[in-house]
């Protein structure tokens, strides 16, 4: 398989002069099987999107055919994978340390 990240910008005035909001197409964007995850971030961009496909070609289709006809998806930014390193959902949050306090 593929994977890429994709960088959104979103427009607060949709097509049909509605106001939308990142949240509003962040939780459009999360329907689609392709996409594993959407995060609301800071910056110049509204969103980032991680998508896993089965190939180059069907990010690109995903990316035409669906993503940018989301109504206020402005723009994107597809960054395809090369390698991956390392990627886990296991989460280690350390301790934290006790400090004893000596008593005279």
């Amino acid at each position: 398989g593929t994977t890429a990240f994709i960088l959104a910008s979103v427009s607060y005035r949709s097509k049909d002069g509605g106001v939308t909001s990142q949240r509003i197409v962040a939780k459009e964007i999360a329907q689609f099987l392709e996409v594993q995850e959407v995060h609301i971030i800071t910056g110049d961009w509204d969103l980032i999107i991680k998508l896993r496909a089965e190939a180059v070609d069907s990010i690109g289709k995903f990316v035409v055919d669906k993503l940018r006809l989301i109504n206020g998806l402005e723009k994107t930014l597809t960054c395809m994978v090369f390698e991956t390193i390392k990627e886990t959902t296991k989460l280690i949050i350390p301790k934290k340390s006790i400090k004893k306090t000596v008593k005279n």
